[in-house]
């Protein structure tokens, strides 16, 4: 995933030398393709910490954590023509920064998938055992059945994203959910649901 941009680049400078790509083309190009180098290697980073950084469980506001998941994203919603919601629920020992990181994944790719003029609802609510539920609504597609399949599956390296993308933030939710005892899974029916389940249980 991270050859092909920086093939990709190669091609075009090797392209520009030869006078086959105009200069007005080549920088636009060069960017955008260094934009996505960078964000796979904060992606595979952060899946990797998802999965070796030591949990450091503290009480969590339910409330806090979810206005602080989606803090960075409202600009974005904004632009995009979405109404963010949120609905919070109760405290609960977690990783603060892991959890938060997790909510900001699924509400990103909810914000990117929900069409102009939709909205995208994220709600946390108790159930029993100790367990925070974390649910991120939008009104876009949702997963294909064999991309929901591979989610449930677990983060055993099964690509669950759609064109675009390698599921890294996906993968990086499922790896914190599964070190706070939880799940991710697909919610049946609509609006597309992903439900992020977190145990306060250490």
């Amino acid at each position: 995933d991270l050859r092909a941009p920086a093939h990709a680049m190669l091609l075009l400078t090797d392209l520009s030398r030869r006078d086959a790509l105009p200069p007005d083309r080549l920088l636009p190009e060069l960017r955008r393709l260094a934009e996505r180098t960078l964000t796979l290697s904060e992606d595979f980073v952060q899946a990797a910490r998802a999965q070796t950084r030591p949990l450091q469980r503290a009480p969590v506001a339910a409330a806090e954590l979810l206005a602080e998941g989606v803090a960075d994203l409202r600009a974005t919603a904004e632009d995009r023509g979405v109404e963010l919601v949120v609905v919070a629920g109760p405290a609960l020992a977690l990783d603060r920064a892991l959890a938060a990181r997790a909510v900001a994944n699924l509400v990103s790719n909810a914000v990117k998938h929900c069409p102009a003029g939709g909205e995208v609802l994220v709600r946390a609510r108790h159930e029993d055992g100790g367990v925070l539920a974390i649910e991120v609504s939008d009104g876009g597609p949702g997963l294909a059945p064999d991309q929901a399949a591979a989610l449930a599956a677990g983060d055993e390296g099964v690509r669950v994203a759609g064109p675009g993308g390698v599921g890294l933030g996906l993968l990086f939710v499922q790896r914190v959910a599964r070190r706070h005892g939880g799940t991710l899974q697909v919610a049946p029916g609509r609006p597309a649901t992903l439900v992020l389940r977190l145990s306060g249980n250490p």
